[in-house]
C-alpha cells in the first residue's frame, strides 16, 4: 500500500504531510509540483515567488525556508502536554507536603512562604528543562531524550561537539569543567549564536536559543522545509509567547505570594523608622 502511495513528503505552503502521489495538498490545496502530472504547470508559476517545492523528510533543505521539527524529534505539542504534566504534579505535591509538615488547610498551604519559594525554583527549573527540550528537537533529536540520565548529556555533546561520548570526561575533575564550558560555548556556534555569551551565561543562552523560531542548528539535513513562507514560524512564535506569559505568571506569582507575608512587617518598620526620627 505504501508502495503505491509513494513516499511522505512536506506541502510547501501549510507543512503538512502528504504522500508523493497526491497531485495537492489535501489541507490547504497547494498543488504538488513534484507530481509528474502537475511539471507543466511550472512555466506558469510567478518569477517572483519561489517555486514551490515537495521535501522529503530528512534530506538536505534550501537556505531562505522557513524550517520544522523533523518527525524523529517527536511532536512538540506531546512535548509540551508532558512537561505541563510533570510541572502540575510537582506542584500538586509540593502542596500536599507543606499540608502534611506544617498541618495548614490548602488555603493556608498555597499561601506559605515555604509554597512560594517551592513554586519560584520549581518554575524556573521547569522553564529551563522545557527549553533544553526545544534545543534537542531543533537539532533532530527527540524531546524525551532530555528525560533519560545520561543519554540526554550524549544527546547535548553530540550536538555541541558532534561526538557524544565526549560527555565522559565531565566525569573527570577539572577536565570535566573545561569540557562542560566549552560544549556551552559550541551550543552558541552551533545555533548561530555568540559562544562567548553561551559559555558564560548558559542560563539565558538556552532558553534564547529555544524560543526564538528563527533559530536554526546548523546541519540544515536535520531539518526539513515546511513553508515558503512564514506561517510556521508565526505559529511557533504565539506558541512561545503564551508558553513564555504561562511561566511569567507562575513567576510573579510566587513573588506575591513571598512578600504578602512580609509586606506588613515592612510596614511596620517604616512607621517605627518615621517615628523615630520625628
Amino acid at each position: 500500500m505504501s508502495e503505491a502511495l509513494g513516499y511522505k513528503t512536506i506541502c510547501p505552503k501549510c507543512g503538512a504531510e502528504m504522500w508523493s502521489s497526491q497531485r495537492c495538498c489535501m489541507k490547504c490545496g497547494t498543488l504538488n509540483y513534484e507530481h509528474p502530472l502537475n511539471q507543466q504547470m511550472k512555466p506558469y508559476l510567478d518569477k517572483n515567488v519561489v517555486s514551490p517545492q515537495t521535501f522529503v523528510i530528512g534530506e538536505k533543505s534550501l537556505d531562505g525556508l522557513s524550517f520544522a521539527h523533523p518527525s524523529r524529534a517527536g511532536n512538540r505539542t506531546v512535548c509540551i502536554l508532558v512537561h505541563l504534566l510533570f510541572y502540575f504534579f510537582y506542584l500538586i505535591l509540593s502542596v500536599y507536603f507543606i499540608q502534611v509538615s506544617e498541618h495548614y488547610s490548602l488555603v493556608q498551604s498555597l499561601l506559605y512562604p515555604k509554597f512560594s519559594v517551592f513554586l519560584f525554583f520549581g518554575t524556573l527549573c521547569f522553564f529551563f528543562s522545557l527549553s533544553v527540550q526545544f534545543m534537542y528537537m531543533k537539532a533532530g533529536f527527540p524531546w524525551w531524550s532530555y528525560y533519560i540520565p545520561f543519554y540526554n548529556l550524549y544527546v547535548f555533546f553530540q550536538i555541541t561537539l558532534k561526538k557524544g561520548w565526549l560527555f565522559l570526561l565531565t566525569f573527570i575533575p577539572i577536565v570535566g569543567i573545561v569540557f562542560l564550558f566549552y560544549s556551552f560555548y559550541r551550543m552558541g556556534v552551533v545555533f548561530g549564536k555568540n559562544g562567548w555569551f553561551s559559555c558564560l551565561f548558559p542560563i539565558f543562552a538556552i532558553p534564547m536559543i529555544a524560543f526564538q523560531p528563527d533559530v536554526f542548528y546548523e546541519k540544515k539535513e536535520n531539518i526539513f522545509a515546511a513553508s515558503t513562507n512564514d506561517d510556521y514560524l508565526e505559529k511557533i512564535y504565539h506558541s512561545n509567547h503564551r508558553l513564555l506569559f504561562f511561566y511569567g505568571f507562575f513567576f510573579i506569582i510566587s513573588i506575591a505570594i513571598f512578600c504578602s507575608q512580609y509586606i506588613s512587617s515592612i510596614y511596620k518598620f517604616f512607621l517605627q523608622w518615621f517615628s523615630f526620627y520625628q
